[in-house]
């Protein structure tokens, strides 16, 4: 099976029964990129400088050769596009350097692909594409089909949004790296070091009005995005937009990716992501940091053989005057907030985090709670099969004159909504409040170890489930597969 991430549950595959095997093959062929740009019928753009223009020297500079291929014309050093086209990419950074964001022609900011389109570097380590912290790098457009492989998109910045007057802030813009609004593949990318921006200050009374933080701190998917062996490491979204009259906004949601179409990951390492803290504000309104470190699901997500591990989400801020009197908590769902359709096949939900509460030294002011959910906050429906939520943590609670606020439940999974698990381990989460392994309801499809089971509830099948033993697990290391994995060590009830 392509080499998936299976060293730790192989002993469990033939437990399936026939409906599983068929959703688990199913979800393996979808999750191969479906872009539809055959390789051999694409007219080829050579992109032979490195600097960032739009001028008449001879030179073909990226931003020509989206444009060449957007427009189907000669542009610059650039030959015309012709239907769908292929830029190449040498060794090098690509810096962005022509400024001005918010206009989508591609003159300005961030590349903007309106056409069939497939860019190919020469690798991660060798050919980057840098945002220079001056938008976000790429932006897809609705009706466009992209792939993009063998590159690194590096250091793109959305901007802030605008302050309120005697009204609401702005909130931040979406998708540091990528943002994207029609199908996408990428392949063998890097995605590192992208933030979306903060929320604009607040200067209306309403209660209910508020800027947040960007969403999609590495990408923003309203699309089809497939990845497929691609890392996702150390973007962040926004914080929450400051309450100059009016209460503050949260930060943003989605550290590494925020979405709200349709994506399929495959092979795929998602990791050290956050989420942006809240605003401070004046108001009796609690603000917390944004949800869901790693991902953020709105839609519908499918992931084989992928770790998502070490993101966090961020704190709440604290509220120091009245009467603003309650701080803000951490936000949910460390590794994962979801609120749509996930399912996660051979795959590690490890070492990730949520936030503590704010502490708060105002005589009068509440501490915030901690964040819900350290691997995995769920209020839509999620299954997991061979899977491993393991070493994850919820935050504890802030403390004030009042005593120490309530810490976050479920370390390793919360749910208010269906969770389905099938020879899954959930085992050595850490809980700020109850329940280190789970604080959910949980259907069972057989042959789960659950290492503290005494805050879940199952429904379903209890053939094969091994409750409150240890699963003896090893750091999560390099175990031949295409991520990092959790071995059992030998002698493992889970074995």
């Amino acid at each position: 099976m392509r080499g998936l991430n299976i060293d730790l549950n192989t002993n469990w595959l033939h437990h399936l029964d026939k409906l599983a095997v068929a959703s688990f093959v199913a979800l393996l062929l979808w999750g191969y990129p479906t872009l539809a740009l055959a390789a051999s019928n694409l007219a080829t753009i050579p992109v032979t400088t490195m600097t960032d223009e739009m001028v008449e020297n001879g030179q073909c500079s990226l931003r020509e050769a989206i444009q060449a291929a957007n427009t189907d014309s000669a542009v610059g050093g650039c030959p015309a596009g012709n239907g769908d086209d292929r830029i190449l990419l040498a060794n090098g950074t690509y810096r962005l350097t022509v400024t001005g964001a918010d206009e989508d022609d591609n003159a300005t900011g961030d590349l903007d692909l309106h056409s069939n389109i497939a860019i190919s570097g020469l690798g991660v380590e060798s050919t980057i594409v840098d945002g220079n912290q001056l938008d976000r790098v790429f932006h897809v457009h609705a009706g466009a089909v992209v792939s993009i492989e063998h590159l690194t998109i590096a250091n793109g910045q959305t901007p802030d949004g605008a302050d309120g007057e005697n009204v609401a802030g702005e909130d931040g813009a979406p998708g540091g790296g990528l943002l994207n609004a029609g199908e996408v593949s990428l392949r063998s990318v890097a995605i590192r070091d992208n933030r979306t921006g903060n929320g604009g200050t607040n200067n209306n009374f309403e209660a209910d009005a508020w800027s947040t933080g960007g969403d999609g701190g590495g990408i923003y998917n309203g699309g089809t995005l497939n990845l497929s062996h691609v890392i996702l490491r150390s973007n962040q979204t926004g914080k929450g937009g400051n309450g100059g009259f009016g209460p503050a906004g949260d930060g943003g949601d989605g550290g590494g990716i925020a979405n709200i179409g349709t994506i399929t990951i495959v092979d795929t390492w998602i990791t050290a992501n956050a989420t942006g803290e809240s605003g401070s504000e004046f108001t009796l309104r609690a603000m917390k940091g944004g949800n869901g470190g790693g991902i953020f699901n709105a839609g519908t997500v499918m992931i084989v053989g992928s770790t998502i591990s070490e993101n966090y989400t961020a704190s709440g801020r604290s509220a120091p005057y009245p009467p603003g009197n309650v701080g803000g908590s951490g936000g949910l769902g460390g590794g994962i907030y979801n609120t749509g359709v996930f399912t996660a096949t051979n795959s590690t939900i490890s070492e990730n985090y949520t936030a503590d509460g704010a502490t708060n030294v105002c005589g009068k002011c509440g501490a915030g709670t901690g964040g819900d959910g350290g691997g995995l906050y769920n209020v839509g429906t999620i299954t997991l099969q061979h899977a491993t939520v393991a070493y994850n943590v919820s935050g504890e609670g802030g403390a004030s004159l009042f005593g120490q606020a309530k810490g976050g439940d479920g370390g390793g999974i919360y749910s208010d909504g269906i969770t389905n698990i099938q020879s899954t381990l959930l085992a050595a989460n850490i809980a700020g409040g109850d329940g280190p392994d789970c604080s959910a309801t949980l259907t069972s499809f057989g042959f789960n170890l659950v290492e503290d089971s005494a805050t879940c509830i199952f429904h379903g099948s209890d053939v094969g489930n091994i409750l409150d033993q240890s699963a003896a697990l090893l750091a999560l290391a390099d175990n031949g597969g295409a991520t990092l994995t959790h071995r059992l060590i030998a002698g493992s009830p889970a074995v």
